[in-house]
This record gives C-alpha cells, structure tokens and sequence, in this order.
C-alpha cells in the first residue's frame, strides 16, 4: 500500500472509529522508518489514534490484551525518536493509552501488565528536545501516567538512571506556567522530591 492510500486509510479508519485499523497503520509507518516519505503519514496516524482514544471510553482498545497497544506506540516512538512532531503525538498517544486503560479495563491488564518497555527513552527523549516544551510537557504526563499503572512499572522507571534530573530540568524547560506542575506530578507519581 503506498503512502497517499494509507493517508486515505487514516481518514477513514478515524471516521469509522477503527483504532485497531490506526494502530496497523501505525505499525506499518513504523516499519517504514528509514523512508521520509512515511513521516507525515507516521504523525497522521498517530494524531487519529490520540483523538480517537482520549476521546473517551466509547472507543475501546483494540486487542485481547489492550497493553500490548503500548508496546507498538513505544516502537514507533523509538522509531521515529528524531522526528519532533511524531515524538510529541506519540507521547501523547502512551499517556492517554494508560489513561484509558485504566478508567476502562474490565480486567485487571493495565494494572498487572508485566513490561518489556524501554522507559529510559522518555528519559532519553527528555534530553534530546531540551528546547522543546511541548515534548517535556508530553514526557513528563507520560512518566505520571505509567507510574501509577503499577507497583512494578513505578520500579522500572524509578531505577531509571538520570529520571530525578530530567524532572528538575523539565520545571525550567517548560514555558507554560501553568504546566510547569507537570514535573512535580511526575516525581509525585514516582514518590519522589524534585
């Protein structure tokens, strides 16, 4: 499928409300990292799927096991880790995730998931985009909202080398005054002092 069909495909899949017809496209871009020509398809999907789940509870998460949605948002955020855009929607698409996972799971998944994600490259992202206060914004409401998932996810990302830092430094980075509490509801989250 090229890339002007998939541009397609998303606006459709959104209209219909199909986030598991998002998250395979997203999969796809994801695939396609190396190619320019799929980054703006890249953050077109992810824009529909962030509108769409944090929409509200009327959409459900695609898959037996809503978790695993997480561990193809975290793909294509390693994936596209140079790209300013994708990495802002794609933070915001692992924080309202969590969010929905949480306020709608019948079963215990978002609390109990036992992960595999590299959590350090929120950390890692922090530092990359400094200048960017959007993306710090993103990051730091991302390490609240896996923080309070689960005791064990709470441990990961506390054992994360530099997490105390990059929460200081985000007060400073973050331009908007009212969202420069999101640091402290991420160390808060963590049980931590900045």
């Amino acid at each position: 499928m090229s890339v002007e069909e998939l541009a397609e495909e998303i606006e459709a899949a959104e209209e219909a409300a199909d986030v598991t017809k998002l998250l395979s496209i997203i999969v796809t871009c994801t695939k396609n990292v190396d190619d320019e020509d799929w980054t703006e398809v890249a953050e077109s999907s992810l824009d529909a799927y962030y509108r769409l789940v944090k929409g509200g509870s009327s959409v459900p998460l695609p898959l037996s096991d809503d978790a695993s949605c997480l561990d193809q948002l975290f793909l294509s955020l390693k994936g596209w880790k140079d790209e300013e855009a994708i990495v802002e929607v794609a933070l915001g698409c692992i924080v309202s995730t969590v969010t929905w996972m949480k306020n709608n799971s019948t079963t215990n998944n978002a609390t109990d998931y036992n992960t595999n994600l590299d959590f350090y490259l929120i950390i890692a992202i922090m530092k990359s985009f400094q200048d960017e206060s959007t993306i710090q914004e993103q990051a730091c409401l991302a390490l609240e909202a896996l923080a309070l998932t689960s005791d064990a996810i709470k441990a990961e990302i506390l054992s994360l080398e530099g997490l105390k830092e990059e929460l200081v430094a985000a007060k400073e980075r973050i331009s908007n005054e009212r969202n420069k509490a999101y640091p402290g509801r991420a160390a808060a989250a963590l049980g931590i002092e900045l």
